[in-house]
């Protein structure tokens, strides 16, 4: 199955869509890292549902400062993290794979404490996805609920937007 999923992803390029997590997929909180704090955005299972059976990849891409400012370790963030896609699987969608950023000029932690294009609005991230995957610019889109999502996906020349009200009727309209 490992060789085939690999086979698959190259010959067949596909649109996608990058989705930030907090604001996008969970409500936003100041350093969401606990299943407790952690409420889902209405219809986002839905949302994603609809992404998966029309043909589209859905990546998370996510900055994680709370790590490198020491509020919660990599390993929380990876719990937590696993647990969200499980949800998506046990509700009958899926995410193809997660990037985040835990760096930041600012960190606490000296490790993490670094200027990088991979924090949005740097677009290290959504390039590091079309690297790994083979993905068409072409009908893909970015939504995200801050000028730093927006800026990294025009920095790609990606169609980006911010999330408004309903995920599921926003993903709707951009996909007809």
């Amino acid at each position: 199955l490992r060789k085939t999923k690999n086979f698959l992803k190259k010959i067949s390029i596909r649109a996608c869509f990058f989705l930030d997590r907090d604001g996008v997929i969970n409500e936003e909180k100041n350093y969401v890292h606990k299943k407790k704090d952690f409420i889902w955005r209405k219809n986002i299972f839905k949302a994603v549902k609809l992404l998966n059976d029309n043909g589209y990849q859905v990546f998370v891409i996510t900055n994680q400062a709370g790590i490198g400012k020491g509020i919660y370790t990599d390993k929380q963030f990876h719990l937590l993290n696993d647990w969200m896609l499980n949800e998506f699987i046990e509700k009958g969608s899926f995410i193809d794979k997660v990037y985040y950023c835990p760096f930041n000029p600012q960190a606490k932690i000296k490790r993490f404490r670094k200027k990088t294009n991979l924090r949005k609005p740097g677009n290290g991230m959504i390039l590091k996805a079309f690297k790994e995957w083979s993905i068409t610019r072409k009908n893909s889109f970015l939504i995200g609920d801050s000028l730093s999502d927006i800026q990294a996906g025009k920095k790609t020349m990606i169609s980006s937007h911010l999330v408004k009200g309903d995920i599921f009727k926003q993903i709707r309209e951009l996909i007809s």
